[in-house]
């Protein structure tokens, strides 16, 4: 089943308990424009982008229940989100540095370094993650999309 798009930022911004309701507004309207539609999804949708945290939080769950869709654990999030970075690396949707810092912001920094992501780490200070070298230009660029080619041939 399809789902709307941004979700896995959007959860990971949730379990990081930094989502503000505007943030959810702005995914129930580009879910509209999607074509996917609830009627708990529209209300949202109309709350505006000064809509508080709490009620645009009320209507998220509800329209998320509505178009079937389930909160995944702690663990498919931070790996479901992960996995979108590594993806927008390799279709050349963002630059591997900034992806590789993007991730160790949002993922290692925020959850204690999980081991699995050690070497997303590693390359966002433009460390090799086996050898430990150090890494610039090109040949971070290249570390960095093996990482991503090898995070989405990982079973999840």
């Amino acid at each position: 089943m399809s789902q709307p798009a941004g979700l896995p930022e959007l959860f990971l911004h949730r379990l990081a308990g930094d989502t503000l309701g505007g943030e959810l507004v702005d995914w129930a309207l580009a879910a509209l424009e999607a074509d996917f539609d609830s009627s708990n999804l529209r209300i949202l949708a109309s709350l505006g982008s000064s809509a508080s945290t709490q009620e645009a939080e009320f209507y998220f769950s509800r329209a998320l229940k509505e178009l079937g869709i389930e909160i995944p654990s702690k663990e498919k999030i931070i790996d479901d989100y992960v996995r979108e970075i590594a993806r927008k690396i390799l279709a050349d949707e963002i630059a591997p540095e900034s992806a590789a810092k993007l991730i160790h912001n949002k993922v290692l920094y925020r959850f204690n370094h999980p081991e699995k992501y050690m070497g997303w780490c590693y390359l966002s200070g433009g460390l090799h993650p086996d050898r430990y070298e150090e890494l610039r230009g090109k040949d971070l660029e290249d570390a960095i999309k093996q990482l991503a080619t090898q995070t989405l041939n990982r079973d999840s």
